[in-house]
Formats: structure tokens, C-alpha cells, sequence
């Protein structure tokens, strides 16, 4: 402590401020990460959901024309 006491003014106001902008920087920096985490996950669940329903339903149309031109056929 008794090194703190001793620097000079603008050193001792360089190492405070230094320091309160490299926490805000580091704590600002991880709540940004959290969000934009959370907000690409979502988004990567939402266009997995669309992407299974496209698929499903290629599927669905895909067999329903299957049946239908096997049953003209069998005819």
C-alpha cells in the first residue's frame, strides 16, 4: 500500500482509471457474449425447425405422388 502512497498523482489517476476501464470493458465485453449467444442459438433452433418442417413436408408431397402414380399403374 505504502507504493500507492508514494507514485504521483497522474500515476496513481492512470492506475485507476485503467483499471475501471478494463473491468467495464471486460464486463461489458461478457454480458455482450451472453446475448449474442443467446440470440444465435434461437436463431439456429428457429431454421432447424423450418428446415425439418421443409423436409417433412417434401416427404408428405413425395409419397402422396409415390401412391398415386403406383395405384394408376397397378390399373
Amino acid at each position: 500500500m505504502r507504493f500507492f502512497q508514494n507514485l504521483p498523482m497522474r500515476f496513481k489517476l492512470m492506475m485507476i482509471y485503467s483499471t475501471v476501464f478494463i473491468l467495464s470493458v471486460c464486463l461489458s465485453g461478457g454480458v455482450i457474449y451472453f446475448f449474442v449467444q443467446q440470440t444465435i442459438k434461437t436463431n439456429i433452433e428457429n431454421e432447424l425447425q423450418n428446415t425439418t418442417t421443409s423436409i417433412l413436408n417434401m416427404v408428405n408431397t413425395t409419397a402422396r405422388a409415390s401412391v398415386r402414380n403406383s395405384h394408376w399403374r397397378s390399373r
